[in-house]
């Protein structure tokens, strides 16, 4: 058979657009197929650039909750309190959290009191603030482009400081959460992630951008620039998403990506940024949600599509986010008489309930969609998006202890891998019960087929459980090449170091890390486990390797300061474990890495103070009480 040659196939794919576009001269809503930017030879042109021919949208916008949403940090972008010089004490962890300006640049201090006397003390720069102010200021810090959340969060409506959302249960959080790719992508317009990490970030724009919503920009550039712009008045323009002309159900599908957060499962091979206007959200990913006995009084705070989706206005027909919201104009007076009109469009004053001579100051959603508390963000009230008749303040009914089931929101049918993916992702991101373990093992029994997914998620589930065996059980070393994700890998990889099969655990760990080489965690395993194959060279490449990327990262710290003094370094491999624990006072292994330092000299002086240190810090802990006896006698 004949070939077709390229520049057949440019003229026919001229006649095919020529064809939509005359097919569709009369407006409908259209597939997300017939958009023609949605192709992955389309680019994004970033803000600026429709800017120049949308300034009105691009000005009005940029005032908005989304506009606002990620900014560096500058007393402008800044809606905190620092008049009463705030201080927030961390009770579970004992720690102190002060946030300052200085100069321009904003910093947290994090210290510790014993009678008084400040015995540890940190200072971090703040370079991001999250949140257009509306409700919050969550604070960033960025080290060669790692970004972590700070532990300080302004709570704006209470006007009052606060760890953020997580941090009283995460012990291990203060600055080393990170701040990945899901998070980032639904507070930033187009972020670019650095390949092999998992929180390392190229670039980083300044709040969301006017191509999330309308999809990339550079075809519909081009053609308004040659001037073959499209009268909208009549018929779509394809080159461009404009969401009023989309579905009710591509509309939600859309507002959807960032307003319904619950744990969310990746299609395979796909990423955050895979998902572009008018395509279903559920060919992506999947979104779960809690489900609760009592649903009218337990949601999240960014559930607002899925409590509009259980009001009768919704299933009614014809309502959707955008009846409402102008994502082009910020949340005031004249968008609060839209919100009125929507629903005077539908019903009729004269039944409201309400004495007449209030009219003019209570509005239909003042009642039927009250302010409510969210169970996942303290100090925060949200319009409930549920419409209710009776318009009952949720707060009153507020509780947490009624949950039912998750759901996923996206398949309408999930299978029961699916479903696992869900509870794993749920007990990880949002709650640690292990009732919730018992739903993914529930569920991984009712799957039957086998599958590289199956393997990955049993690996999570086990590994989650720390049940070694059964991950070992599962797998052997010449599986690796079938395995594809590194975090099963390095699963496997700890499952086999747990059980002090050293050989098999470098092999799994050697191969996640080469997907994955900027997780520092990867990174402190694969160099722990070449310490103990004696390879102590490439141990501290490893180790050299992580540290030029985050000088921060306290485990690497300590094990190459260990290293170091081993390796006929001493005065180095000291400074090295002196560094981890002034940022982290409480990693016990740097203190018994230390001790271990200074008794390999005989230098019982600098143990002793060493250990002295370690029980101001951890007074009860009984490794450093059994060690100070130990070297004592």
């Amino acid at each position: 058979m004949q070939q077709i040659r390229p520049v057949y196939i440019f003229l026919i794919s001229l006649a095919l657009i020529f064809f939509i576009q005359c097919k569709n001269s009369s407006k409908h809503t259209p597939s997300s197929s017939a958009y023609l930017n949605l192709s992955d030879s389309v680019s994004y042109i970033g803000k600026e650039a429709c800017k120049v021919c949308h300034e009105k949208e691009y000005s009005t916008f940029m005032q908005t909750g989304m506009g606002q949403s990620f900014d560096k940090a500058t007393r402008h972008k800044s809606a905190a309190d620092f008049s009463h010089n705030p201080v927030v004490y961390d009770s579970l962890r004992n720690f102190y959290y002060h946030p300052f300006w200085q100069g321009d640049t904003m910093k947290i201090e994090e210290y510790r009191l014993y009678d008084s006397d400040t015995i540890y003390k940190r200072v971090e720069n703040i370079s991001y603030i999250v949140g257009s102010g509306h409700h919050t200021n969550s604070h960033m810090i960025s080290i060669n482009g790692f970004v972590y959340q700070a532990p300080l969060t302004y709570y704006t409506q209470e006007g009052r400081w606060d760890l953020p959302p997580g941090f009283k249960k995460a012990l291990q959080a203060r600055f080393d959460r990170p701040i990945k790719f899901e998070c980032m992508t639904c507070h930033n317009g187009l972020p670019e992630l650095a390949y092999g990490s998992e929180n390392k970030f190229v670039s980083v724009p300044s709040g969301i951008a006017c191509e999330r919503c309308h999809g990339p920009g550079a075809l519909h550039a081009r053609q308004m620039k040659q001037g073959h712009g499209v009268d909208t008045a009549s018929r779509i323009d394809r080159t461009i998403v404009n969401p009023k002309d989309l579905s009710i159900a591509q509309q939600m599908s859309l507002c959807q990506r960032c307003h319904l957060q619950g744990p969310t499962v990746l299609k395979k091979g796909k990423n955050f940024m895979d998902f572009k206007a008018s395509m279903n959200l559920g060919d992506i990913m999947d979104v779960f949600l809690p489900e609760y006995e009592h649903p009218s009084s337990s949601f999240i705070m960014a559930s607002h599509a899925d409590r509009l989706r259980q009001s009768a206005c919704y299933a009614g027909g014809g309502l959707s986010c955008v009846n409402c919201h102008n994502p082009h104009a910020q949340n005031t007076e004249s968008q609060r008489k839209q919100f009125q009109n929507a629903c005077l469009s539908c019903h009729q004053r004269k039944n409201c309930t309400a004495p007449e001579s209030n009219y003019d100051d209570i509005t239909c959603f003042s009642c039927h969609m009250p302010k409510s508390p969210s169970i996942d963000i303290p100090h925060v009230h949200i319009t409930d998006h549920r419409i209710q008749k009776t318009g009952k303040s949720a707060e009153k009914n507020y509780n947490t202890n009624s949950f039912k089931r998750l759901k996923c929101m996206t398949t309408e049918h999930p299978d029961a891998l699916l479903m696992a993916k869900g509870y794993l992702r749920f007990y990880e991101g949002f709650n640690s019960d292990d009732v919730f373990l018992d739903s993914v093992k529930y569920f991984l029994d009712k799957v039957s087929s086998q599958s590289s997914q199956l393997l990955e998620s049993k690996v999570h589930y086990y590994y989650l459980k720390q049940d070694w065996n059964s991950i070992t059980a599962m797998v052997q070393r010449n599986q690796v090449k079938n395995i594809d994700d590194p975090y099963t890998l390095y699963r496997i990889g700890e499952a086999f170091y747990r059980l002090k099969n050293y050989d098999d655990a470098l092999i799994f760990t050697r191969k996640a890390y080469s997907l994955k080489p900027l997780i520092p965690a990867f990174a402190n395993r694969l160099g722990s486990l070449y310490i103990l194959k004696g390879n102590f060279t490439k141990a501290q490449d490893v180790f050299e390797k992580c540290l030029s990327n985050i000088p921060v990262y306290v485990p690497v710290l300590s094990n190459l300061g260990i290293l170091q003094v081993n390796t006929g370094s001493f005065d180095t491999g000291i400074k090295m474990l002196k560094r981890a624990l002034a940022l982290d006072p409480d990693y016990k292994l740097a203190y018994q890495n230390l001790v271990k330092a200074y008794m390999s000299r005989f230098d019982k002086q600098n143990a002793m103070k060493s250990i002295d240190i370690w029980l101001l810090n951890m007074p009860d802990d009984t490794d450093a009480l059994n060690l100070k006896k130990s070297i004592s006698n």
